[in-house]
């Protein structure tokens, strides 16, 4: 009868010792499973952040252009009482780089980010109006042209200062 009895104590080991492994098993491959998860949402979040990087890059870039023509915009308004056809031109096409650049950060985010982009849109648009409009220039619309580049200028700032933040460069 003993030997029946180490027997099944043997046999109770061995299915203990079985589930035991079984368990651990369960166990390493969920977190084999966690880790993978972990490591793809940190790739989905640095592809994110690149896209974004590259979206906010070519704003910015965008921007610092047009800022680079204000000197010739106002020295034309305040020379010439008017802008000639060509800076017009020039003006025209940054400002759609600007409203196109501004629609791809819109896309990408983070929602801060994405309504500061959208401000520099909408004032990028206010500009080109009054400058398209007011090539033949007024006194009204000289003022309008500043005013409208002053809140680009404003928008403009707001936009760096989200965007950095956004991407971690803040102080």
């Amino acid at each position: 009868m003993s030997e029946w009895m180490t027997a099944g104590a043997g046999l109770v080991g061995a299915a203990l010792g079985a589930a035991g492994a079984v368990f651990g098993a369960g166990r390493a491959a969920k977190a084999a499973l966690g880790q993978a998860e972990l490591q793809q949402r940190h790739a989905d979040d640095l592809w994110r952040r690149e896209q974004r990087r590259v979206a906010y890059t070519a704003l910015l870039e965008v921007l610092e252009e047009s800022v680079g023509l204000e000197p010739e915009i106002n020295s034309a308004i305040v020379r010439t009482r008017g802008m000639p056809q060509e800076l017009v031109a020039r003006l025209n096409s940054v400002l759609q780089r600007t409203r196109a650049a501004a629609t791809k950060v819109e896309l990408c985010g983070p929602q801060e980010v994405s309504e500061a982009a959208g401000a520099v849109r909408a004032a990028a648009h206010a500009a080109l109006m009054a400058v398209v409009h007011g090539h033949e220039t007024t006194n009204e619309m000289t003022e309008e042209i500043l005013t409208a580049l002053r809140v680009r200028g404003a928008a403009h700032e707001a936009f760096r200062r989200a965007a950095s933040e956004a991407l971690g460069f803040t102080p």
